[in-house]
C-alpha cells in the first residue's frame, strides 16, 4: 500500500512537505473503501469499515497539517 512512498523524490531544505500528495492519496483511498464496505456490509465487517475510515481520517488529517 505504501510501495509508491519510496519512489517520492528527496527532501530538500526547501521542501517542507514530502509527503503531501502520498497521505492525500492514501487517505482518500482508505475513506472511498471504507465507505464502500459499508454501503455494502457483506464484504466485511463493520469494524474493518469503521477502522479503515478512522485511519483515511487522521491520514487525511495528517496531511492537512504537513500542507499547511
Amino acid at each position: 500500500m505504501f510501495s509508491f512512498l519510496k519512489f517520492r523524490r528527496s527532501p530538500s531544505p526547501y521542501d517542507s512537505r514530502p509527503f503531501g500528495p502520498s497521505l492525500l492519496i492514501t487517505s482518500l483511498l482508505c475513506l472511498l473503501f471504507g465507505s464502500a464496505i459499508l454501503v455494502a456490509p457483506e464484504l466485511l465487517a463493520y469494524i474493518v469499515a469503521t477502522f479503515l475510515i478512522l485511519v483515511g481520517v487522521v491520514l487525511f488529517m495528517f496531511w492537512w497539517r504537513v500542507r499547511a
